[in-house]
């Protein structure tokens, strides 16, 4: 109590000291809240950032760049199938995850195969994969939209009459609810739907708006891939001029067409949460061998910043 009334007496003898004492209280107990405050936000928006970085995985073929058709004749030519049979695997616990690469002119680059799928899908912490395959469209019965560069781009002065033809990108995929595909995404549906899961081995398609544009094409029509009649189901637009040309098949019906059975261009994998994404992307690559795969995840870019 005596400490108590020194205290007030003290303060009251020297104003100038208690308004200094209160000040430097106030601004203590002012940033001690703003640290608690600003701790809390950062810790919500790197949970935000963590669950947009994602918990998938992508593995495609070692050194293919995410694309088999960019090997199987590249952009304007080369028949439109090539695959060859499930060859020999490079990893230690993946017989036949990929196929030796071929030495003809078509086929340079090795593929993964459904084998790998299934070591990776053994692989702890991993529940659910889509695989894709992407080939260049060659058919006569459809032809891509046009680019007309810039007037001031260097490559105004070499445009062929009417500009650059875009070449029709063709995906087969396992998960028609979420296409995507190199340099296609955003997918969205404007007329028709997408193939129904159930229609693995049908002859339909999903194409991009640009592309049923420049043919004349709406839901319900057939085109040829091939030789083989295929039935537009769905339209959709991606907002890019490439994507808009693009076309979706189911994987098997695309395996068929272009006689690439049991192949694979690319394994997007799902993790369980984003803290196993790293170690999950480690087994596999030990799995498969990193002669054989290359394996990718976004969770670097959420480790820069953590």
């Amino acid at each position: 109590m005596k400490t108590l009334r020194w205290a007030v007496r003290a303060l009251l003898r020297s104003p100038l000291r208690a308004a200094l004492l209160v000040g430097v209280l106030s601004v203590s107990i002012g940033l001690a809240l703003i640290m608690i405050t600003v701790d809390g936000a950062f810790d919500e928006r790197l949970e935000e950032i963590q669950s947009q970085v994602g918990t998938t995985v992508t593995v495609q073929p070692a050194g293919s760049f995410g694309g088999g058709f960019i090997f199987r004749g590249g952009f304007g030519g080369g028949a439109g199938g090539g695959g060859g049979a499930g060859g020999a695997g490079g990893g230690p616990n993946a017989p036949d995850a990929a196929d030796d690469a071929a030495t003809d002119d078509d086929a340079v680059q090795a593929t993964l195969t459904d084998d790998a799928v299934e070591a990776i899908a053994s692989i702890e912490h991993v529940t659910g994969y889509t695989r894709t395959i992407t080939e260049q469209y060659t058919g006569d019965d459809l032809i891509g939209g046009t680019i007309e560069p810039p007037a001031n781009s260097p490559f105004a002065g070499n445009r062929p009459a009417g500009g650059f033809q875009i070449p029709v990108i063709v995906t087969g995929t396992d998960n028609p609810t979420a296409l995507s595909s190199l340099g296609v995404d955003n997918v969205e549906i404007t007329s028709g739907r997408t193939f129904e899961s159930d229609e693995g081995e049908a002859n339909v398609a999903v194409i991009g708006a640009s592309l049923a544009e420049t043919n004349g094409l709406v839901a319900g029509d057939t085109f040829a891939v091939n030789e083989v009649d295929v039935e537009v189901v769905g339209i959709f637009v991606t907002g890019t001029q490439f994507g808009d040309n693009a076309m979706f098949l189911p994987l098997d019906t695309a395996r068929a067409l272009f006689e690439r059975e049991g192949e694979v261009d690319s394994i997007i994998v799902q993790v369980d949460t984003a803290e196993n994404v790293s170690s999950t992307a480690e087994e596999i690559r030990v799995t498969l061998g990193e002669d054989v795969a290359d394996v990718t995840t976004q969770e670097a870019a959420f480790d820069a910043i953590s």
